[in-house]
């Protein structure tokens, strides 16, 4: 029997694909406004500029008509967050919770406590790896929003002149944003010691769900394999396109197999990027990819930032990079798409974008600065926490 991709087991009522800052936002803003119930938000990234402050005052608005705003922020991502923000939005009747935050964040008395100190410091060895990398609005569990736009102002089309990060997001409707909404209350439960609520249970995730989360290690484990096992039996396709590309040794040789087998296999990547050496590292699997038939691009026009991965007939869109951190360390999410007219949208905008990028071939790799080949080598050392 011929193995082939795991498709979905279902298709989402409805799918709306942004590749663009600007309508991914007012859209959100406008569904935030219609909420009648709940909002749940998990952003790595929330920062207190303009858009950030225009978010937020919807979502104090939504909460003063009675909607129940639950906010969850990474410790690092968005360092702005702190007990005094949650003090503050406590009184609009925003529920805040910081995913590992900063372990520094207490009174000073207690630096004359030896064991407090050392408490924090084995809590920041042991966490500070761990993020929360997703990008997510849960509303009235009917809407969701996924993608890998932060809430912060670069990401929006205004921002210099049109050079706003690249990025995808997509709207969804139908039963299985409970999924989501589950995925949220697990973590939610988990981010208060003691504990002082019902912990809630995951969701029956499944191979070839259409929610893609690695909040355990089981479902960690279960859906890279799904992601390995998509791309080496792909049968046209595998179309990538992403922002830190540091593969894990099976994710590199299920893209060389695919390629080898005659599968379409292109990666779109970033020529610059936030972390300046990302694109240095990224160039040392090039040559290896490129011998096996893999075609890679850099994206010029501005940084890029999507996440999304394009097989023959559906497509994974959400958080996940192609780099160690998503696959061993961060809190991630994705959808799976499946409805024509999203494939012909992530289709239509990765011709474009190959279109502003720069293929790359041995001879372009030969001609590399030096010492960007020699500092990539030595920063591989880290490659677990990139």
């Amino acid at each position: 029997m011929t193995k082939t991709c795991v498709p979905a087991t279902k298709s989402w009522q409805s799918e709306t694909v942004f590749t663009g800052g600007d309508e991914y936002f007012q859209q959100l803003g406008l569904d935030i406004s219609r909420a009648r119930h709940t909002i749940d938000l998990a952003f790595y990234i929330f920062s207190f500029d303009a858009l950030g402050n225009k978010i937020l005052s919807a979502l104090q608005a939504a909460s003063g008509r009675g909607v129940r705003v639950r906010i969850m922020v990474d410790g690092i991502g968005s360092p702005q967050w702190h007990a005094s923000t949650i003090k503050q939005l406590a009184q609009s009747g925003i529920e805040v919770r910081i995913y590992h935050p900063y372990p520094w964040r207490f009174p000073l008395k207690a630096l004359t406590r030896v064991n407090v100190l050392l408490d924090r410091f084995f809590h920041l060895w042991g966490k500070i790896n761990t993020r929360d990398h997703r990008k997510s609005c849960v509303i009235d569990d009917e809407i969701a929003w996924i993608g890998s736009f932060n809430l912060v102002q670069y990401h929006m089309q205004r921002y210099m002149e049109n050079r706003a990060w690249r990025d995808t997001g997509v709207r969804v409707c139908g039963l299985q944003v409970k999924l989501i909404t589950a995925i949220f209350d697990y973590i939610w439960c988990r981010r208060r010691y003691p504990v002082s609520e019902p912990l809630s249970s995951l969701p029956p995730l499944r191979y070839g769900s259409v929610v893609r989360s690695n909040v355990t290690i089981r479902l960690r484990r279960l859906f890279a394999r799904e992601l390995y096992h998509n791309i080496i039996f792909a049968t046209q396709r595998v179309w990538a396109t992403n922002a830190y590309f540091v593969p894990v040794s099976r994710l590199q040789l299920s893209l060389i197999r695919a390629a080898k087998k005659g599968i379409d296999v292109r990666l779109i990547l970033p020529s610059m990027s936030d972390v300046i050496f990302a694109p240095w590292i990224a160039r040392f699997y090039y040559r290896i990819l490129l011998l096996s038939g893999v075609r890679i691009f850099e994206y010029q026009p501005s940084i890029l930032h999507a996440k999304t991965l394009l097989f023959d007939d559906f497509a994974y869109v959400g958080s996940s990079n192609l780099n160690h951190r998503s696959l061993l360390h961060d809190l991630e999410l994705d959808i799976v798409c499946r409805r024509e007219e999203s494939i012909k949208t992530l289709e239509q905008q990765f011709l474009l974008d190959q279109c502003l990028s720069v293929e790359i071939t041995q001879d372009k790799l030969n001609q590399g600065r030096w010492w960007e080949k020699i500092l990539a080598r030595v920063l591989l050392i880290l490659k677990s926490w990139m």
